[in-house]
């Protein structure tokens, strides 16, 4: 998958001349493992914008063997050069490509061991395969919605509403971001067509009322009311009493919200980090 990955982004030539680099690379099941937490498949990977940025992410410059690896924050190949951490404190040193006691951890502070070997030498520089797909942090929250087809009503939405800016620019901002599903629900509901939700004059509170005016991953939300950022402060209930992972990943399980309608909306995908916020998609 990695490497229909690279083809895709049409990042070969760089990475078979250029150099030398230490890459960090998911293998197949780390691919899977993330498709199943974003609920997306393999072209919704091919197509991501930030596919190149994705991948760069993974490779920092030098011929680094996991001996000569720190346990400190590296610069990727990233465009904007963030970093990753590397922990080794508990590296045991083998022969071979076995190799033991080495993390990484992205800037989504999610963990991935360099599982189950390393240290595989190239001309242009080291392989060290890892068990899940790092992710950096996005720009925006409105980056992250534009990542995937399945938010495309939502982005048409905050544009419509000339939110664009506010979402990129100000924050923080947690975000409950209903997924295209969401909103084909509610026009079955209300027996209405996308375009009267684009001509509701109460559009944009409708999307701010989606909103919390603060940095909030679901470990930071104990159940209860939370005042969004609508125009009249009404709250939202968030439920989490079920919420299962400790943190771990995308996947939300267990995360229920409650609006002023009585209507509930099960968590799906969360703690995605951004720049500016974090965002949690809801159904």
């Amino acid at each position: 998958i990695l490497n229909q990955l690279i083809h895709a982004a049409g990042l070969v030539d760089e990475l078979s001349g250029g150099g030398p680099y230490t890459v960090f690379a998911p293998n197949n099941i780390a691919f899977r493992v993330l498709m199943s937490e974003l609920r997306i498949d393999m072209d919704d990977l091919i197509n991501m914008p930030l596919l190149p940025e994705v991948i760069w992410y993974h490779a920092i410059n030098g011929y680094l063997l996991a001996p000569d690896l720190d346990t400190k924050s590296y610069t990727t190949l990233k465009q904007d050069r963030q970093t990753l951490f590397v922990n080794v404190d508990a590296y045991k040193p083998q022969s071979g490509f076995y190799v033991d006691g080495v993390k990484v951890v992205d800037n989504q502070h999610d963990s991935r061991d360099v599982s189950p070997f390393g240290n595989v030498e190239t001309g242009n520089g080291i392989v060290h395969v890892i068990d899940r797909v790092m992710i950096p942090l996005f720009d925006s929250i409105y980056q992250v919605a534009i990542q995937f087809d399945d938010y495309s009503i939502l982005v048409q939405l905050v544009n419509v509403a000339g939110l664009t800016s506010t979402i990129i620019n100000d924050g923080p901002f947690t975000v409950f971001a209903p997924n295209n599903n969401a909103f084909y629900k509610l026009l079955d509901e209300l027996q209405v067509e996308l375009e009267d939700i684009i001509n509701l004059p109460i559009l944009e509170d409708v999307l701010f009322y989606h909103i919390l005016n603060r940095n909030a991953y679901i470990t930071d939300l104990p159940t209860g009311s939370y005042v969004t950022a609508k125009s009249d402060a009404q709250t939202l209930y968030v439920d989490t009493d079920k919420y299962c992972c400790g943190g771990v990943g995308f996947d939300i399980s267990g995360v229920f919200t409650v609006d002023q309608q009585g209507r509930a909306g099960a968590g799906l995908i969360g703690n995605v980090e951004a720049k500016n916020g974090v965002v949690h998609v809801i159904d």
